[in-house]
């Protein structure tokens, strides 16, 4: 579990910066973020994954011929530990997608995690405020340059995952890190020993009611840039955001050609 992350309150007291006009103390209070740190957890992470995977290939191969315990975590099943074979993969709708990460207060229900995550377009805007601290390129990568997002996005885990005979009913989804859903992928969570805590009941909504004032500076930022006399400075670095990212900062899509949610 992330305890004492203090990064969501980083983000929300740079974001309250913004609105208030102050970029240069947003600027300031989003640099102290370190990412280095972001990056050399993601890469624990992944160590932390293989070896319990090796672990769990004996278990894998003694299950495949017999039943498969069912114990339920919060109300979730654990899913099988041997793959169904063939699937078809659903995709939720952005309605229940929503409803989703309302219920689980934009939380990431993982036990070992819980951490706060960051409503995408939040961040999307934050980068079209702020492209040399958090950059912004479709696909994330390469992932040291885009650590903020693969830690902090929230995103929609498919707990049971479809090569498990998962489906993409309500009560099979929840709330997770960008970091927990790309670690798991299509892994069985019993595999990788994870659990699902309760629905938190911390007040946290990803930052999404900052969402339309946030919209609005953005908007004053770029026309501010496009008017802006020849030789005079503007209150963040040039470059034009991408229209991928004006498009995100309304949705929330995730990397193309990345490896997909479980």
């Amino acid at each position: 579990m992330y305890e004492q992350d203090l990064i969501p309150d980083i983000i929300r007291r740079s974001v309250e910066s913004v609105l208030r006009n102050e970029y240069n103390v947003a600027r300031s209070t989003l640099s102290s973020i370190d990412c280095e740190r972001l990056v050399s957890d993601r890469k624990a992470a992944f160590k932390r994954r293989r070896a319990r995977l090796a672990r769990a290939t004996i278990l894998e191969q003694s299950a495949s011929s017999g039943p498969v315990s069912h114990k339920s975590h919060a109300g979730i099943p654990v899913r099988a530990v041997v793959p169904s074979g063939r699937y078809r993969r659903t995709e939720p709708s952005a309605a229940i997608k929503r409803a989703t990460s309302t219920r689980d207060r934009f939380i990431c229900r993982y036990l070992h995690c819980q951490k706060r995550t960051i409503h995408l377009p939040v961040l999307c805007a934050l980068s079209a405020l702020f492209p040399d601290i958090i950059p912004y390129r479709c696909g994330w990568t390469p992932v040291e340059d885009f650590i903020l997002y693969w830690t902090y996005s929230t995103s929609i885990e498919h707990y049971i995952s479809f090569p498990y005979a998962g489906t993409s009913a309500p009560e099979n989804l929840i709330t997770v890190c960008y970091a927990c859903n790309h670690n798991k992928n299509m892994i069985s969570a019993g595999n990788l020993g994870w659990e699902v805590a309760p629905i938190p009941q911390q007040d946290w909504d990803g930052l999404d009611s900052y969402l339309p004032a946030l919209k609005e500076a953005v908007a004053r930022q770029s026309i501010f840039r496009i008017g802006r006399p020849q030789g005079v400075s503007e209150v963040r670095s040039e470059a034009p955001e991408p229209s991928e990212l004006h498009r995100n900062l309304g949705s929330a899509a995730q990397p193309e050609g990345k490896v997909a949610p479980g």
